[in-house]
């Protein structure tokens, strides 16, 4: 099972607990380089550490709106209001800690990378995205049919191999222990999205889905 060392700053510095951390390996190894630098100032704050923590998701947040704006050069007023200000964003990343900025971030680099032709590079950006938190893989058969009809089969069919493989390079090593497996790939609290459902007859809609 892959832990995230956290201190716990009510009890004393000696003190430690370990946290579950239910992503894929490639958001600890970046986390952990921010934390890493964060230790190596050898301060003693809860805000500082808090601040180095969240330093990937304003990264993401930055890149995701430099990618907004790019792509939507007519609509700047409306990417400043809907997406750059929006309390959503601001409450669940920068005060919930959520850490989903950054998969986000990736999908849509490699969306704009697909728009621009540059398939290779956007599939690996996909695949390092995928290797955050496995859910943008839905984004997958979408770009996919985008890129069979714009460049053939082939390449749609490269492209959906690539991000995979390189999501099971990164993954190998924790792929088929228990803890993975239950804590990521089979996390409690992300399946009861699989309980909220609507029955006609004998068919079962999946609500959030």
């Amino acid at each position: 099972m892959v832990h995230f060392k956290l201190k716990n700053y009510s009890m004393s510095n000696s003190e430690v607990f370990l946290s579950p951390f239910p992503y894929p390996p490639l958001m600890l190894y970046i986390h952990s380089f921010f934390v890493k630098l964060y230790y190596l100032l050898g301060v003693d704050s809860l805000y500082i550490r808090n601040f180095f923590f969240k330093i990937p998701s304003l990264l993401s947040d930055i890149l995701i709106s430099f990618l907004l704006l790019k792509n939507y050069k007519d609509k700047e007023g409306s990417v400043l209001i809907f997406y750059i200000c929006s309390p959503i964003i601001i409450y669940a990343i920068f005060m919930h800690s959520q850490l989903d900025l950054i998969p986000t971030a990736l999908f849509f680099w490699s969306i704009y990378l697909v728009l621009e032709g540059k398939l290779v590079f956007a599939a690996l950006i996909l695949g390092l995205g995928l290797s955050t938190k496995f859910h943008i893989i839905a984004g997958l058969p979408l770009l996919c049919i985008y890129i069979l009809k714009r460049s053939g089969l082939l390449k749609a069919i490269l492209f959906a191999i690539i991000p995979i493989l390189i999501y099971l390079f990164i993954s190998y090593p924790y792929l088929f222990s228990d803890g993975y497996i239950y804590l990521v790939m089979t996390n409690p609290k992300q399946m009861q999205s699989y309980d909220v459902i609507y029955s006609v007859g004998h068919l079962k809609i999946i609500l959030p889905i």
